[in-house]
């Protein structure tokens, strides 16, 4: 049953009925409730993109370096390419914002570049020089991962080491990160 097209917009009785042979439908994504989470993710984000220093033991290329994944952008990132065994990322805030979790986007960050570069499977995480912590990432590469950092921390450096990764099927041994932000969760 349908509601007809000219109905009010709380109307709930059909106004006609359609009839047809079944159809199936494939859906290679439906909207999740992450996604709002990360439409708003720079609102939130303490991190003064201007007074961060970044570096990597690798990059793919300077255009692709550590600083492009502190730039606000989901659209660069930190590339490392085929044969750079522990890509590791420092970065140093001027600042030292205040943050409750560090939230990283993988450079599969678009459904049409979905499995292409490697996935970052396994990071170690160092805040402030203290102990380093493994964490696995998210499954879904376009989620970003949101790693809790035990209360609020003002965060003057931050390491990231990659520790294991799934082979891309497009540009295997290329991989990276899109962007790092740090959040505060009472920050709208």
């Amino acid at each position: 049953s349908v509601v007809a097209p000219d109905a009010p917009p709380d109307a709930k009785t059909a106004g006609f009925l359609l009839e047809g042979k079944a159809v199936e439908l494939v859906l290679d994504q439906v909207f999740e409730a992450w996604m709002d989470d990360a439409a708003t993710a720079e609102l939130r984000n303490v991190v003064d993109h201007a007074d961060v220093k970044a570096e990597a033991n690798v990059s793919q290329s300077e255009a692709r370096g550590p600083a492009k994944a502190f730039d606000g952008r989901q659209s660069t990132g930190w590339y490392f390419a085929p044969g750079q065994a522990s890509p590791a990322l420092t970065a140093i805030f001027g600042q030292a914002p205040k943050a409750d979790r560090l939230v990283l986007s993988q450079a599969n960050g678009r459904a049409a570049i979905r499995g292409g570069h490697d996935l970052i499977t396994k990071i170690r995480l160092t805040v402030n020089g203290g102990p380093p912590v493994e964490h696995e990432l998210e499954a879904d590469e376009l989620n970003p991962t949101r790693i809790p950092l035990g209360g609020t921390v003002a965060v003057r450096k931050i390491k990231i080491e990659v520790l294991e990764r799934r082979k891309g099927s497009t540009w295997p041994g290329f991989g990276g990160i899109a962007e790092i932000a740090l959040e505060l969760s009472t920050r709208k």
